[in-house]
């Protein structure tokens, strides 16, 4: 009888399929980084960002993105007097002091009242968002499905081969 099991991909070839996609996103992150006054400077860009594949018993199973602090703003469009309020740029500031201890008295929670915003009405808005990573990991987290879905699927049928091979009574 022929041996039908197909071709799997192995655990290094599937961490290798992994940090290619993260080098490939990476390098598009690059390209898409603003270059500006308030954005991350030409030279900074290529040597702040970058990928790295964590392994868990010798699979890939985590992949970190880092890049400058400042390029989270950018992505926002937020920082020196512009707050993010709902779905847009606004002027604004932190509360003050006077504002929390009011808000804690209202009975909200110490993590909300970090998070909130004062936001001015008037003012013309001098920011807009740079969605520059994000849109880079929307476009190709299917690639990285795929490759998860190969490597995986071939292990559960792997298994269910193995599983199949015990059941099989064969004539003599």
């Amino acid at each position: 009888m022929t041996d039908s099991t197909p071709n799997f991909i192995t655990e290094s070839q599937f961490n290798q399929a992994v940090n290619n996609w993260s080098i490939r996103i990476r390098d598009k992150m690059r390209r898409n980084a603003p270059v500006g006054e308030d954005s991350l400077p030409d030279d900074e860009k290529l040597a702040f960002i970058k990928s790295s594949v964590r392994e868990n018993y010798g699979t890939a199973s985590k992949i970190q993105f880092s890049f400058e602090r400042h390029g989270v703003f950018v992505h926002y469009g937020v920082g020196r007097g512009y707050v993010h309020q709902g779905n847009q740029v606004v002027r604004g500031r932190k509360l003050n002091k006077t504002e929390r201890l009011e808000k804690y008295n209202q009975g909200h929670t110490r993590s909300s009242v970090d998070k909130m915003k004062h936001g001015y009405a008037s003012g013309a808005i001098k920011r807009r968002p740079v969605d520059w990573f994000d849109v880079e990991i929307r476009r190709g987290i299917k690639d990285l499905a795929n490759i998860a879905q190969e490597f995986y699927g071939d292990k559960v049928l792997s298994s269910l081969l193995k599983q199949i091979d015990k059941a099989i009574i064969e004539k003599k």
